[in-house]
This record gives C-alpha cells, structure tokens and sequence, in this order.
C-alpha cells in the first residue's frame, strides 16, 4: 500500500517545471510495516541534490538496489519514455524504466519525506525477494546496461559475481530471520512469476529455467573463486608456518643456543 502527502505531486511538478533538463523526479519515502510501524526511512541523500541520469544509472547498478524509489514516489516526463515497464523483469521493472528515462536527462531528489511504502510479507515485493526474482532482475538490468558498466571499468564476470554475493547474503537473512527454505522459495517464484509476467505458462516456464540455471552458473562461478582463494590463503599460511618452524628448529639448534641454555636456566628460576 503506498500514500502521498498532499503536496508531493505539487512539489515534484514544480521541478519538473523549472527546468526542462530534469527527467525524473523522487523523494524520501518512510517504509511501513503491516501494522504501519515506520520501519525505514529512504533518504538516498542528506539534502536536495540533482544528479546526472547516467551517474543515477551507474550508481544504483553498483549498489545493486532502487534508491531511487517505487512508482508512487517518482515523477518523470512521458516524453523521456512512453514504452512502459519492461515485461520480461519480474522485480525490477519500475527500475529499468526509471533508468531509460533517465538516459533522457537528469535526476532531481527532494529530501522530504512525502510518500510511504508499506511491504506486507505477502505482498509481491516479499515474495519477489524469497523467489530470488529480484536476483534474475539484476543480472538482466547489468546486460541492458552494460556500456554504463563498461564505462567505469566494470567487468561482466565481476559485476555478476557481486550479484551472487548480494544475492546469498539476502537469503541467508531470510533464512535466519524469517525462516525461508527452497520450498518456500519454490512457491513463491511460482506466485510472483505470474503476477509479474504477461508470457503464457509455457513460456514463463522456459524464461524462468533459463534465468535460474544461469543464475546457478554464476553461484558456482562465485563458490570457485571462493574456494580458489581459500586455498591460496591456506597454502601461503602453511608455507609461512613451514619457514617458522623451521627457523625454530635453526635457533634452538645453534651453537649459541646450547651455550645460553644455562643462562635462560638461571633467568628461569630468578623470574619463578
């Protein structure tokens, strides 16, 4: 359930009529519970601040999160885009089309709180989050915005790697905290699947396949670099325990160690 103030369509217009060059318009928005408890407070920066379209774009790519907010907390020119919410996203598509417009010019955010965002655990977004909807979302949107990625130095394989890292931390918080399991991951997948999507059953049904198998591609992808670095770490570890031990066994067989012995001997009994 999400709600206005009262004077944050006025206050959104108004920029979008001072200057033409801004594109998109979004504002602080407080995050409800299901008994309308204040969770969160969304406030991507401290003051009101302009950003350029393509730096918003990058910079939630690199935060792998919308800061920029829901539908009912934005404003943007129909000019800058008419083609609607992409389809083939089930998550995240108020997102990709906030970032296509922003291709169209600027970002303007007012930091007041003037809209409020209220997740129930069973609402689409819940369920979009223990499917790991979200997940096949962000590897998609890192395809459709590559060259932004590539631009600041980004590699394919690295941005998709972080995907999987974000994606495995969340589930380990839902595991913990809300008792999430693979079958409950299951159904919901299943339940916001055909919320999201406009394909038929069988299409959806393949779209989805293909989007998890790669999904578990770049886990496994991750668990090997993982490991690959555990390994490493452990030999580099083993190799110095190695040199210690056997600088140890050195001093203690030296000339000068026997010869010291009674000295520490009688240092020894000093100290007790």
């Amino acid at each position: 359930d999400d709600s206005l103030a009262p004077n944050a369509l006025g206050k959104m217009f108004e920029v979008l009529e001072a200057d033409k060059t801004i594109a998109l318009v979004s504002c602080a928005r407080d995050l409800l519970n299901a008994d309308g408890e204040i969770i969160e407070t969304k406030a991507p920066f401290p003051e009101n601040r302009r950003v350029r379209g393509r730096e918003v774009i990058l910079y939630n790519l690199l935060s792998l999160s919308n800061w920029v907010g829901e539908p009912s907390t934005v404003m943007y020119r129909r000019t800058a885009d008419q083609s609607g919410f992409d389809t083939e996203l089930f998550h995240a598509g108020d997102l990709e089309m906030w970032f296509r417009v922003l291709l169209a010019g600027d970002y303007f955010y007012i930091n007041e709180t003037l809209a409020t965002f209220r997740r129930h655990a069973e609402g689409a977004t819940s369920k979009n989050l223990v499917g790991l909807l979200f997940a096949l979302d962000t590897i998609r949107l890192g395809k459709l915005y590559r060259s932004i990625l590539e631009d600041f130095g980004e590699t394919e394989e690295h941005y998709a790697l972080r995907v999987a890292e974000v994606a495995a931390l969340h589930l380990d918080h839902l595991v913990r905290n809300q008792g999430a399991s693979a079958e409950k991951a299951i159904a919901a997948a299943r339940d916001a699947s055909k919320i999201s999507s406009r394909l038929d059953d069988a299409a959806l049904a393949q779209k989805m396949m293909e989007a998890f198998v790669e999904l578990s591609f770049i886990s496994l992808r991750y668990i090997t670099h993982s490991v690959t670095e555990l390994d490493a770490a452990k030999s580099r570890l083993t190799a110095e325990n190695e040199f210690v031990k056997r600088q140890i066994d050195d001093m203690r067989n030296s000339t000068s160690w026997r010869l010291t012995a009674p000295l520490r001997m009688v240092m020894g009994q000093i100290k007790n």
